[in-house]
């Protein structure tokens, strides 16, 4: 037989109000400190697409928890020749700072002339492997080195670039730190691009080092392996570091243009 929708509710003043429900979303599988997942408050099982005129949330203790309005897509579920729609309401990058239970508190939303309230969720956090607690990097990236140039004269300013892309907590783990052995690092600068994404963090960060030499000579720039952990595969992955040899040669001798000159 053709589906056909029972809407349940009660009348008030010749009109049928449905009650709402609202609730979090959480992505199924396992969640681990440090991981930045999506998070969504969503309203189910609509007829039409409605707007929600306000909404209040708490924020879970244990955990960063930042918004992400631009994240989030209506669901569309046929039945019969029907729809009906789960809709967005706000979406979250949730990232947990400790291992353990926490929750996300009930939310609260007023819609179609009603108020409405989530459930509160439990959510079971692991602790990270201990070989990647030191970075703390959760997530799918790739990361690499390289110099702006390996001769310099004298005097001039070595630049180092470290770039780590992917998906992930991109914008809480800490870069590698560089050795720059007998050379002077003089400054640092950090450009990114990062926007949230449905499995985390999304873009990439560049860190420049400067660095000069006290003396002329060759010497040697190393960056350390980058550890992270990923939770797709569950496994922890090492990106090996590089090691560059930097020359810094002595300022060349200036001639005096008269000694070009035959003395008649």
């Amino acid at each position: 037989t053709e589906p056909r929708i029972l809407e349940v509710g009660v009348y008030r003043n010749r009109q049928l109000y449905i009650p709402l429900d609202v609730e979090w979303l959480v992505p199924e599988g396992k969640i681990y400190a440090g991981q930045s997942v999506l998070i969504s408050l969503r309203l189910l099982n609509q007829l039409k697409i409605p707007l929600v005129d306000t909404f209040d949330i708490t924020y879970p203790k244990g955990a960063f928890f930042e918004d992400a309005v631009t994240v989030g897509e209506i669901e569309d579920i046929p039945v019969g020749s029907h729809h009906l729609y789960n809709i967005p309401i706000s979406s979250f990058i949730f990232t947990p700072s400790q291992s353990g239970r926490l929750f996300l508190p009930s939310a609260e939303i007023e819609a179609l002339g009603q108020a409405a309230e989530s459930g509160t969720v439990r959510i079971d956090v692991l602790p990270l492997p201990r070989d990647v607690r030191e970075s703390g990097a959760v997530g799918s990236f790739s990361y690499q080195a390289s110099l702006e140039k390996s001769k310099h004269e004298f005097g001039a300013v070595g630049k180092l670039f470290m770039r780590i892309e992917g998906t992930g907590n991109l914008v809480l783990f800490e870069f590698p730190e560089p050795d720059f052995g007998d050379l002077v690092r003089t400054d640092i600068t950090e450009t990114s691009e990062i926007s949230p994404g449905k499995s985390g963090y999304e873009g990439w960060r560049l860190l420049e080092y400067s660095f000069i030499s006290d003396k002329p000579g060759e010497y040697l720039i190393s960056t350390p392996d980058f550890v992270y952990f990923d939770p797709a595969f569950e496994e922890i992955r090492n990106v090996s570091g590089s090691s560059f040899r930097i020359t810094f040669d002595a300022a060349s001798e200036e001639t005096d243009e008269d000694d070009d000159i035959f003395p008649f």
